[in-house]
């Protein structure tokens, strides 16, 4: 375990950014809870860093953009006492465009 007892959300944590945010946070000590759509990915993701950082890693398949699974992810952590205090809300919803024109609703 991570002497930092902190725990940390990454949501879009199996590549890019959130990869990087998700071996920054390990590397600094803290638990992880790593959220993002292909289970395979999270899978490599927790076993990667776990050779190299001490720490609980908590792994989720989940679309977040379904509110039954936020919910999920909540009871499943409520009941291991688990309650993180640092967010990175890094998930994506496949929107591609200049920003200047993608359309304010989304």
């Amino acid at each position: 375990m991570a002497e930092n007892k902190e725990y940390v959300i990454i949501t879009g944590a199996s590549s890019g950014i959130g990869l990087e945010f998700a071996k920054i946070f390990a590397e600094k000590g803290y638990n992880l809870i790593l959220i993002s759509l292909n289970i395979n990915d999270l899978q490599e993701v927790h076993n990667s860093i776990l050779k190299s950082h001490q720490c609980d890693i908590q792994i989720y398949a989940y679309d977040l953009i379904e509110k039954e699974n936020i919910k999920s992810i909540f009871v499943s952590l409520k009941s291991k006492g688990i309650m993180a205090k640092t967010l990175i809300n890094n998930a994506g919803f496949a929107n591609y465009g200049e920003f200047i024109s993608v359309d304010i609703g989304k």
